[in-house]
């Protein structure tokens, strides 16, 4: 149970860097809460991303899954 936990909090981390490397659509929207992390070099970035609680990892997760689907959307609207 231990490790199922870690492992949890390990692959959000994993998201979290990602996210605050690059959007995955190449241009985040101004209301992207992670743009305030990516004008920090890289050092502070993954620091932030190893420093954060699992709580405010949660909630940039649920902003992304949220955000992608809504971008997502409007790229195949786009493409009918």
């Amino acid at each position: 149970m231990v490790d199922e936990i870690k492992s949890s909090v390990s692959l959000k981390k994993l998201w979290i860097k990602a996210l605050i490397l690059d959007c995955p659509f190449g241009e985040s929207l101004p209301s992207c809460p992670m743009n305030c992390y990516r004008t920090l070099d890289i050092s502070k970035r993954m620091y932030a991303a190893e420093t954060m609680s699992e709580k405010d990892m949660d909630d940039y997760i649920k902003h992304h899954k949220e955000c992608s689907e809504r971008r997502s959307k409007q790229i195949k609207k786009s493409k009918i």
